[in-house]
């Protein structure tokens, strides 16, 4: 099942707050990006990042979430997107429109 996880940075977290957790943050992200969970990870125009990640069922992309240093800290808030197959082409193909 492939999922985003968008994680966005909250608005009272200090830089020294952030830069106390960025090495675990690092370490965590490369466990997950070595372990083939973690597909991609993109800085979005927000203070924050978008994964992509690949897992079994959608409870195991919220735990991965909950279990990331910044996120456990209160620093950054998560939110877990499912991915489904995008339909809307379909309208091409059928002959009654």
């Amino acid at each position: 099942m492939q999922l985003a996880i968008l994680l966005r940075l909250e608005p009272d977290a200090s830089e020294q707050a952030q830069a106390g957790h960025r090495a675990e943050e690092a370490r965590a992200v490369w466990f997950h990006q070595t372990s083939g969970v973690l597909r991609s990870i993109h800085f979005h125009d927000g203070p924050g990042v978008l994964m992509m990640v690949e897992t079994d069922d959608r409870r195991a992309a919220e735990q991965l979430a909950a279990d990331l240093p910044m996120v456990r800290a209160g620093l950054v808030r998560a939110e877990v997107l499912a991915l489904k197959p995008f339909t809307g082409l379909e309208i091409l193909f059928d002959a009654a429109a």
